[in-house]
């Protein structure tokens, strides 16, 4: 399980073929997405002219999303979701 994998399908291969905008919203601590993960898809997205915004939330785990997890961290969350909804009124209303 990961991100970018080497199967054709992992996002960083298909960045060619990416024609929407993407928001990318990272925990600082996260056992499923290894150091390597971010600067690579940032690069790959960046080779290609995908629009995106990127961001790792420092101080936060896996899951800071969802508030019934333990690792809910509001501040970040609220961020994150605020821009996710922002990218859909943009792209998709």
């Amino acid at each position: 399980m990961g991100l970018l994998i080497g199967e054709e399908d992992s996002p960083h291969l298909l960045a060619g073929r990416m024609r929407g905008e993407l928001y990318l919203g990272f925990a600082e601590v996260d056992r499923l997405v290894p150091d390597n993960v971010v600067p690579d898809l940032e690069a790959a997205l960046n080779q290609h002219g995908v629009p995106f915004e990127c961001k790792t939330f420092p101080g936060t785990r896996h899951g800071f999303c969802f508030e019934e997890r333990t690792v809910y961290n509001r501040e970040a969350a609220e961020e994150v979701w605020g821009k996710v909804f922002d990218l859909f009124k943009r792209r998709l209303l």
